[in-house]
């Protein structure tokens, strides 16, 4: 039998040198591949699809295959303790991650500006990553106890890696791995994994759901008053 320096299994990507770079980059040549066969369909800037309809398309042809498999990521996701509520919650932190969670900034370039980048919750700045996590106040009640646990457990963690750069507080969230190597301090990877790392994920999880809630009121809202 040939011996082959990766495999693909049930579409992850297995490699004797790095599995996830590896799922990765294979999951964005895919999703490349899907996205330019729907171009035909109108996918694609001036003269396409309107931006509800492309990003709809988007989230359900594009996102699926760009983020397929990408929990193995997750260490928390595959050990055997995790349950399903842990599982339901790594989208929003992956998509994130990934830079594929729909923000209004995002919708404001996809439409080139025809949608307004500003946060539809507070209305006071663009809604970025960063004001969606750190800085809306219509989340601050939402984020307030989980990030004071995070601030607090990953300072205490990372002060064990002498290695740790200063850690930004975003980055931090996003991905708590980034500044744990498991080869140069094991106790605090695995303190970030069985500890940081589900806080963030709760919290963008608590954060994802609690948008989403307040914008279903906005809409609701105003369609009432378009029916006056």
């Amino acid at each position: 039998m040939p011996i082959v320096p990766t495999a693909s299994h049930i579409g992850i990507q297995k490699s004797d040198k790095d599995s996830d770079d590896t799922t990765v980059n294979e999951n964005i040549k895919k999703a490349r591949r899907a996205m330019y066969s729907l171009m035909g369909t109108g996918l694609h800037g001036e003269n396409g699809l309107d931006s509800k309809t492309s990003i709809s398309i988007i989230r359900t042809y594009i996102l699926s295959i760009l983020t397929y498999g990408l929990e193995i990521l997750l260490p928390k996701a595959i050990s055997a303790s995790a349950n399903l509520k842990d599982i339901r919650k790594i989208p929003v932190r992956l998509k994130i991650a990934t830079g594929n969670y729909i923000l209004q900034i995002h919708k404001a370039s996809f439409s080139k500006k025809h949608i307004s980048s500003i946060c539809k919750l507070c209305s006071k700045a663009d809604e970025t990553v960063e004001h969606f996590i750190l800085l809306c106040e219509k989340l601050e009640e939402t984020s307030k106890p989980l990030m004071s646990k995070i601030f607090n457990n990953g300072s205490l963690i990372l002060a064990k890696d002498t290695t740790s750069l200063p850690a930004d507080l975003l980055q931090l969230i996003i991905n708590p791995f980034c500044y744990v190597d498991i080869d140069v301090n094991r106790t605090a990877f695995e303190e970030t994994s069985n500890i940081l790392e589900p806080l963030c994920r709760q919290l963008l999880y608590n954060l994802h759901n609690k948008r989403y809630a307040l914008l279903a009121n906005l809409d609701n809202l105003g369609s009432r008053k378009s029916n006056f």
